[in-house]
Order: structure tokens, then C-alpha cells, then sequence
């Protein structure tokens, strides 16, 4: 799938597309629901400061969300997700393969919705 359509299926399964959206229970923000523990990641690998709350902005979640990837050896789509969704070890979590199966559907769905 293109990146646009991936973006686009990974914000509504994560937060139902709300910028905002805030988990209190995981702390995650935003709507890609950037944990803190990724922030810190973010910051520390790239000696950014970035804010959890920036990550309201997609341009500010997309970024963050490649660059968290990519320090942790992210090459397909699939591997972005479920490092995003596990963190480092996210690959070899059975719980991300799970939801990455979920953004699938997501995915398919808003490709039937646009023909």
C-alpha cells in the first residue's frame, strides 16, 4: 500500500483519527498515540526535544513515527508499525502482529471507501 493510504489506516486504528486522542492508562498521545517511552527514544537517538504533545500535528507524528522505525532497523511498513506498537522488540511480540493484522483491515477499508 502507499505510504498515504498506511499513514492514514495506522491514525485511524490507533486514535479513530482524533488529533487529540489521549489514553490515560498507557499515557500514549495523539493520533498515533506516541508513548513516552518513544519520545524519550526519539530525543536521546537524535538529540531532538521533542514534546509528546507536538505529536498532535500528523507531520510531527508521521516524522517521529519514521524516525523511531528507522533507529530500530524498520524496512517495511509492517516493521515501522509493529516497532511502533512494541518498541524495540516489537517484531517478535505476538500482540503487534495482531494489531498489525488490524491496520491490514484498516487499510482495506479505506481503499474500498475511496473507489
Amino acid at each position: 500500500m502507499n505510504w498515504a493510504t498506511f499513514f492514514a489506516a495506522v491514525i485511524m486504528f490507533e486514535s479513530g483519527g482524533d488529533m487529540h486522542a489521549f489514553n490515560k492508562a498507557e499515557k500514549t498521545y495523539g493520533p498515533m498515540q506516541i508513548t513516552p517511552i518513544a519520545v524519550q527514544d526519539i530525543n536521546r537517538i537524535y538529540g531532538t526535544d521533542l514534546k509528546q504533545e507536538e505529536c498532535s500535528s500528523e507531520a510531527i507524528s508521521e516524522w517521529a513515527f519514521i524516525a523511531y522505525g528507522m533507529a530500530y532497523g524498520a524496512e517495511t511498513q509492517e516493521e515501522f508499525y509493529r516497532i511502533w506498537n512494541g518498541g524495540p522488540d516489537g517484531m517478535s511480540e505476538e500482540k503487534t502482529e495482531e494489531n498489525w493484522n488490524k491496520v491490514l483491515l484498516e487499510a482495506e477499508r479505506l481503499i474500498r471507501k475511496r473507489r
